[in-house]
């Protein structure tokens, strides 16, 4: 409970083998409801699981790059713990950062490391290039670039075995999880034979991971992968997202979220006010129009408005009814514009409509509930009520009974047209905008003030989950 964030801080085991100070992130929901991270596992509305988003997935492709090329096993100088790191988080004097370089071993006074061979038919070309060896088979040893990694290497596993011509990769966010190791190890293979300290560890809900131990992972509440050795054998976002794995692990295609947004809410002070606006707007439009015309414009609302906001702030977490219950709003609008015989001779009821939706929308001015939603919903419901229910809202100068046979053959050639007109709109809305969502995957900077509002220092902080990666690779 509360209306912002606020930090935490404990000391907990450090890779190095000390202690260090870890803070924790403690988010606050005024609406008396769980964290953002829970209602993304329980199925909120967030682009990154419903789609391949190209900035994030931009920014993992980066991280796995430098994973690559600029990561190596820092093995303590007693050889008995290491983890794996860049070269500035591996403390000189304390510990050899064992980054192959293309040569025959690493050197670091009277310490050597040979570097793993990688064997070709014939002498690669690359730059920079290989320092290269050909043997009485006729093959060459070329020594890699690529690593090292702690707790594996292709000289000392068996299963996948690294022989020609099945080689491991000079690339070691493509090798594969070895199985089992030769029962002795040569202790030349530092990183081979220390005990690893740090294991990768999905921070946040932006699918950052970094390499920690398992009491800093524990605090800060990530995800510690004990059997994983590199950041790119795991898939952050995937368990970010929890509920239903990608079928595809770098497709996220949790495209119902669209749906099941609409069943959550955010906190308790939510549900209640979403239960009194159903029990009353919601029944009153049901006794008119019958179950099944309000339940298509209901959910087809929903999906649609929050469609319309995955389009504009794909980064924000959002769950409610919010899209559906605009929906419905826009059918009693949609009477009230006509002068119809429903509800437009109540005055009062149309001041306390407006006065719903006007209140409705300042709440979505806070933290978690979304206005671009209720927007979307609004014009979805809009659209589906004039095709469900095409009579609604119409000013007829006399009861249908008393009509002739020319005026109802015109008014029902008038509402064929009306549901034809709608209906091809309402696909139209939903073809252009999954087109914008999954495709073009537009940006709008300043989008996200619509759905909040900051009020106070931190009180809309990181609403907007952006990609802000960490610039560290170990914690």
């Amino acid at each position: 409970v509360g209306d912002g964030k606020k930090n935490e801080t404990t000391s907990v085991a450090s890779v190095h083998g000390g202690q260090e100070a870890a803070i924790k992130e403690v988010e606050s929901n005024f609406w008396l409801g769980p964290s953002f991270v829970d209602l993304i596992h329980l199925g909120a509305k967030f682009a990154p699981c419903m789609r391949r988003d190209k900035k994030i997935w931009t920014e993992i492709d980066r991280e796995r790059q430098l994973e690559r090329d600029k990561t190596a096993c820092c093995v303590r100088t007693d050889k008995q713990t290491c983890f794996q790191s860049v070269a500035k988080d591996c403390t000189s004097g304390f510990f050899y950062w064992l980054k192959w370089n293309g040569s025959t071993a690493l050197q670091f006074g009277t310490q050597s490391f040979p570097v793993a061979p990688i064997v070709f038919e014939k002498t690669p070309t690359r730059s920079p290039s290989y320092n290269c060896i050909q043997h009485v088979d006729g093959l060459y040893r070329c020594y890699r670039f690529s690593g090292s990694v702690c707790g594996e290497d292709p000289r000392v596993c068996l299963q996948p075995q690294s022989s020609f011509p099945h080689e491991w990769a000079d690339d070691i966010t493509k090798w594969p999880f070895c199985k089992r190791t030769e029962s002795f190890v040569d202790p030349s293979i530092a990183n081979a034979v220390c005990e690893v300290t740090g294991r990768p560890c999905c921070l946040g809900v932006q699918g950052v991971c970094t390499i920690a131990t398992k009491e800093y992972c524990d605090y800060v509440q990530g995800y510690y992968h004990a059997d994983k050795r590199l950041c790119s054998e795991v898939n952050c976002l995937e368990r970010v997202c929890g509920l239903t794995s990608f079928l595809s692990a770098d497709q996220p295609d949790h495209f119902y979220r669209l749906w099941t947004a609409l069943c959550l809410h955010v906190g308790l002070i939510h549900l209640v006010i979403s239960l009194v606006v159903q029990l009353t707007i919601g029944r009153r439009i049901e006794k008119v129009i019958g179950w099944f015309r309000i339940s298509m414009i209901y959910i087809i609302s929903g999906i649609g408005g929050n469609l319309f906001s995955a389009v504009f702030v794909p980064y924000q977490a959002d769950v409610g009814p919010g899209a559906a219950i605009f929906g419905l709003f826009s059918v009693l609008v949609m009477d009230l514009a006509k002068e119809g015989e429903m509800f437009a001779q109540l005055i009062k009821f149309r001041t306390t409509l407006f006065i719903c939706l006007f209140t409705l929308f300042i709440f979505g001015l806070f933290p978690f509930v979304d206005n671009f939603a209720h927007i979307g919903g609004f014009v979805v419901g809009f659209l589906s009520a004039s095709v469900f229910i095409p009579y609604f809202g119409q000013s007829l100068s006399k009861p249908t009974k008393e009509l002739s046979k020319d005026e109802l053959r015109s008014l029902r050639a008038k509402n064929i047209a009306r549901i034809a007109i709608s209906f091809t709109a309402l696909v139209g809305y939903f073809v252009v905008f999954c087109i914008l969502f999954w495709t073009v995957q537009p940006t709008c900077k300043n989008c996200q003030y619509l759905n909040c509002v900051p009020l106070k220092e931190n009180f809309c902080k990181d609403l907007n989950h952006d990609i802000r990666f960490r610039n560290c690779y170990v914690c």
